[in-house]
């Protein structure tokens, strides 16, 4: 009977050890996730968990290092991630666990580039003149033509999400 009890105990012993021992190092355990559900295509890489500042802008489909959480005092939820050596900080409804490029919007074709002499943009957002890269002519590439805007449409290129003009693109 003796023998039982101290099997008992040593056992609800390392039970309870394992507790306070495993749960802290699961607390601090690094997530990786993507950045995703962003209507623009990219969020802001914010100095803290609010809505003002920021250091730069991250497109859908960037995997971040997730290293924390809190609420901010805007009431959303914000991840502190590190990418490419910065911390910062992500409005939590914009990460992932999975990589989809695609998910986030409605309806993308498959399209053709046609109607230039060479190639054209992929650019970052819908307004301004920074591009990820160049689309050669005759290229096929997923357009989301419900995204229209200022020309421009949701686009996926090579891995790489962003908007081209719609006037250089056909269905196919």
């Amino acid at each position: 009977m003796k023998k039982i009890k101290k099997v008992i105990t040593s056992v609800l012993m390392v039970s309870i050890l394992s507790v306070f021992i495993i749960t802290p190092l699961s607390a601090n355990a690094v997530e990786y996730l993507y950045v995703s559900g962003a209507e623009t295509g990219a969020v802001y890489l914010r100095t803290a968990p609010a809505s003002s500042g920021y250091y730069t802008t991250l497109t859908n489909g960037t995997m971040v290092e997730s290293i924390g959480w809190t609420r901010g005092w805007d009431g959303e939820g914000y991840n502190q991630v590190r990418v490419d050596g910065i911390t910062g900080w992500i409005t939590t409804k914009y990460l992932s666990s999975y990589y989809n490029l695609y998910s986030d919007y409605s309806f993308y074709r498959m399209s053709r580039v046609v109607g230039v002499e060479n190639s054209i943009y992929l650019w970052t957002d819908a307004y301004g003149s920074g591009s990820y890269c160049t689309i050669p002519l005759g290229s096929l590439i997923f357009v989301n033509y419900g995204t229209y805007t200022n020309g421009r449409c949701r686009a996926a290129y090579g891995g790489l999400s962003g908007w081209v003009t719609e006037r250089y693109i056909i269905p196919w």
